[in-house]
């Protein structure tokens, strides 16, 4: 009876209350505001759960296509199975019985294989100094640089991946030679991908010394010259191995755009450039002050033109150079059974030193003859009309 009565009172004094409309204002707000929460939260949490699986079926996905279709076709390259082009060189016996170099015979592009021990150190640390500071920490990509240039590709409007270290580099120039015709993003995304794949399978491989060798020999440095050897020759007409610090930047400063740079057609773009592969050098300390200052006044440029001057004038293909390399091509059919195209590549592109029977001064005779005056031999005496 008394649980009766007290439920009564409860229930009369819940009939008769009657709060501020304020409070019942509130009230219905709370009520709203709460049943709004959890139908957000409702719907997030589903949303995350439908990402979620999306996501999974991505990955899965995108995983299965590396690793059945980009993956496995780059697995089956290697950097060893290509071979370089490499310049032939032709001699001839002076007058004093002394061999000199008569001409060096390629295709298109001069390589000249360089050793290790060969190519300057300052030479190495300039390369890395504007190429890829961080060659010496990272394992073949530089997670940091890539995910700058994915950024700036994505936010910046730059169509093209950037961050290649010299690893990928390497790779881009050997495996992947037709890089530059590429149309596509996905042509891009593919070799890039698989760039960076290779690049971390090479460095298992190959030790940092091996790679710079390498990359060193095989980078494009304008006029037709392929690796440092090359271009020490074209630009300044000497042996890598006797460049200064000044010639070492010139050099580096080429690779990211070897018609832009080119310290013959555009010096003062290559001069830019080289003064950043100074500066990025004091920076990290592969140089002192002094040497800074010191390479920054070398006029190194009135040198390289000196040089092309002297180099087209002693770059002409005779006719002599021509039938020689012709009767190479045929001995090497004949006498080693090489096919037309082995042979041809052999004499242009596969390293030989061929020795000739020139007369450089019966040659110069002739040349003199052809140039000036008609003149001909009478009595074994040299007579000009």
């Amino acid at each position: 009876m008394a649980n009766e009565n007290s439920k009564k009172r409860r229930k009369k004094l819940r009939q008769e209350w009657n709060p501020h409309w304020s409070l019942k204002t509130l009230y219905t707000l709370g009520s709203t505001a709460l049943s709004v929460v959890k139908l957000a939260i409702g719907a997030a949490l589903t949303v995350a759960l439908i990402l979620l699986i999306c996501g999974v079926v991505f990955v899965g996905t995108l995983g299965d296509y590396l690793q059945n279709d980009i993956l496995k076709e780059a697995s089956d390259w290697s950097i060893d199975d290509y071979d370089l082009e490499k310049t032939s060189f032709l001699y001839y016996v002076d007058s004093n019985g002394d061999i000199q170099q008569l001409q060096q015979i390629y295709t298109t592009t001069d390589r000249q294989i360089a050793t290790l021990d060969e190519i300057p150190q300052d030479l190495i640390n300039a390369t890395v100094a504007i190429e890829d500071k961080r060659f010496y920490e990272h394992q073949g990509v530089d997670w940091i640089t890539t995910v700058k240039a994915c950024m700036n590709m994505f936010f910046g409007g730059d169509s093209q991946f950037g961050g290649s270290t010299i690893t990928q580099q390497l790779i881009k120039n050997n495996v992947f030679p037709n890089f530059t015709k590429e149309k596509t993003f996905y042509d891009k995304f593919q070799r890039k991908i698989q760039e960076q794949y290779l690049a971390l399978q090479i460095e298992k491989k190959m030790d940092k010394s091996e790679i710079i060798e390498s990359y060193l020999n095989t980078i494009n440095l304008g006029q037709n010259c392929l690796g440092v050897q090359a271009a020490s020759q074209r630009y300044f007409g000497k042996d890598v191995s006797d460049l200064t610090l000044s010639e070492c930047a010139v050099i580096a400063g080429i690779t990211q755009s070897p018609s832009t740079y080119d310290p013959i057609t555009h010096p003062d773009n290559n001069k830019v450039r080289r003064n950043k592969v100074l500066k990025n050098m004091l920076e990290q300390d592969y140089i002192s002050q002094k040497q800074y200052d010191e390479a920054l006044a070398d006029d190194v440029y009135a040198r390289i033109q000196t040089t092309n001057t002297a180099s087209q004038a002693d770059n002409t293909y005779s006719y002599f150079v021509d039938a020689l390399a012709q009767q190479v091509i045929q001995d090497l059919k004949d006498q080693l059974g090489y096919t037309d195209t082995q042979a041809y590549n052999a004499v242009y592109s596969g390293g030989l030193s061929i020795y000739s029977t020139q007369n450089q001064t019966m040659q110069q005779i002739d040349r003199l003859c052809t140039d000036c005056n008609p003149c001909r031999w009478i009595n074994g005496k040299l007579w000009q009309q």
